[in-house]
């Protein structure tokens, strides 16, 4: 993804060595007035253009960095997402309206409820899964992990009829037969949903530590139970709000694990941030968020609503970032 922001990710050093080369050009701007009658040989004209043209250079260069050092705005700082300056790009995302429904010439699979243990939590958690049409254990399936928003739980994404949209893009064959795994994200003792006045950094922390769970618990849950594929070119992670920032979080941590990364309408959290009252540490330094060579996604669908009161600017930053 290209990165058209330049000033949100400006490392720290960087950007204190053009603040110190502003505060220089002033200084020199400032010698060569006081120094202008001794000037040897050079003419008082010349003397004066060149002492304005530092003296201007350097002030822009001190206000400017100076600005954003103070605000934090670089790679290791706060990013106070309402001032981040993003550069919208109208890409539409568009389906056919009987993707979602059920139809009546499609064959559809079936929802099994799971329970596994999580050495994690050490707490029994539940998941739901789609499995496609005709599921046979005689061969081998992809596996998508579907991560839910801030307030829900494994079933939030029941609510969206996933077996109907599923087994639709299947049949249309835009989509593999495939098996959805709906886990619940809160991974913590008590994981049941919360309502929004506890949607709070304790919840947010809960969601951070389901990378535990997947790997540990969950992963080796589904692989030995179900016949999914389980190398990465056949394993997908993708997530709504706060389920999306964790998508992008795993997918970067677990680069070996997952080709396939979606997030949709991303919560922030992955770097470093401050919006309103809120504001954690990152995830990675910004300047880590990139892909190591070779293991980059073959697909990372990273959208957000024309509209959105909730996440604000925050995948504009990701994708900036990325």
């Amino acid at each position: 993804m290209a990165n058209n922001n330049k000033r949100a990710t400006s490392t720290k050093t960087s950007l204190i060595i053009r603040l110190v080369a502003g505060m220089y050009l002033v200084y020199l701007a400032y010698e060569l007035f006081m120094g202008m009658n001794e000037a040897q040989g050079a003419p008082v004209a010349v003397s004066i253009g060149a002492a304005a043209v530092f003296l201007i250079f350097g002030i822009f260069l001190v206000i400017v960095n100076g600005r954003d050092f103070l605000k934090g705005n670089f790679q290791g700082g706060i990013m106070d997402v309402s001032e981040y300056e993003a550069e919208k790009q109208d890409v539409n995302f568009s389906a056919e309206a009987d993707l979602f429904w059920r139809q009546a010439d499609v064959e559809y699979g079936s929802f099994v409820e799971i329970a596994y243990e999580s050495e994690v939590t050490g707490t029994t958690r539940k998941a739901n899964v789609i499995l496609p049409a005709g599921y046979t254990e005689e061969k081998q399936y992809p596996v998508l992990y579907l991560l839910h928003g801030s307030e829900g739980d494994h079933t939030e994404w029941l609510k969206g009829d996933p077996l109907f949209t599923v087994g639709n893009a299947i049949a249309k064959g835009e989509a593999k037969e495939m098996i959805v795994v709906m886990p619940n994200v809160r991974a913590r003792a008590d994981d049941s949903a919360v309502t929004p006045k506890d949607d709070t950094l304790e919840n947010f922390k809960a969601f951070d530590n389901f990378i535990n769970d997947l790997q540990k618990s969950l992963m080796p849950y589904i692989e030995e139970n179900f016949s999914v594929y389980t190398d990465r070119e056949n394993t997908a992670i993708a997530g709504l709000s706060l389920g999306g920032r964790e998508s992008i979080y795993i997918g970067r941590t677990m680069y070996e694990e997952f080709a396939y990364i979606g997030s949709f309408s991303p919560g922030p959290g992955v770097v470093a941030y401050k919006m309103g009252d809120l504001q954690e540490e990152g995830r990675f330094e910004p300047e880590e968020l990139a892909f190591p060579e070779g293991y980059e996604p073959k697909v990372f669908m990273l959208t957000e609503g024309s509209v959105d009161s909730i996440v604000g600017n925050v995948p504009h930053i990701y994708h900036d970032l990325l």
